[in-house]
């Protein structure tokens, strides 16, 4: 198995003395865990981000979207000269 993961190779790169196949399942199971715990981590945040975004996005006055888009459209613009506006 091919691994690509910067864990994963963390994890492989744990060689104490005396290892054996027992200890390098526990070290995998741990990895896993890990990466499900991260996983869950940034989705949460994810969620609660797009939460607080929407709610703000609803507050806001429409009215000022045509000067809002005209202002980001020149930000990005300048900071990124190879878009297209």
């Amino acid at each position: 198995m091919q691994k690509h993961n910067k864990i994963d190779r963390i994890t492989d790169s744990i060689h104490p003395p005396l290892t054996d196949p027992t200890l390098q399942t526990s070290i995998q199971q741990a990895a896993h865990t890990f990466k499900i715990s991260i996983q869950h981590t940034v989705q949460e945040h994810l969620v609660s981000k797009r939460a607080t975004i929407l709610h703000t996005y609803s507050n806001l006055d429409h009215t000022d979207l045509p000067a809002a888009q005209a202002i980001v459209s020149r930000q990005l613009t300048r900071t990124h000269s190879r878009l297209t506006p």
